[in-house]
């Protein structure tokens, strides 16, 4: 959950990833990948954003994912969005 997530969750959630796809990858490296991205210098004082933002990624948009996405953002106020990507291997 984005609501509960502090900067060492989203660490430990970045750190994951390429240990899964690259197991000989440097390890405990994201604490300081994640603090130069944000600017941070040490990421003591990071703040998470509380605010709900959502993007749907898909190689294309039906018209009921893009009625669904605009209605949402009307009526609750959503930062939504879609985006329509080529995925190629």
């Amino acid at each position: 959950m984005v609501s509960t997530m502090t900067f060492e969750d989203l660490v430990g959630h970045y750190e994951q990833y390429p240990a899964r796809v690259e197991p000989e990858a440097a390890a405990g490296v994201g604490h300081a990948h994640l603090a130069d991205w944000l600017e941070d210098g040490d990421g003591k004082n990071t703040v998470l954003s509380r605010e709900v933002r959502i993007v749907l990624i898909s190689g294309g948009s039906d018209r009921e994912i893009t009625t669904t996405v605009l209605w949402l953002a009307d009526v609750y106020g959503l930062a939504i969005g879609t985006e329509q990507k080529l995925i190629t291997r």
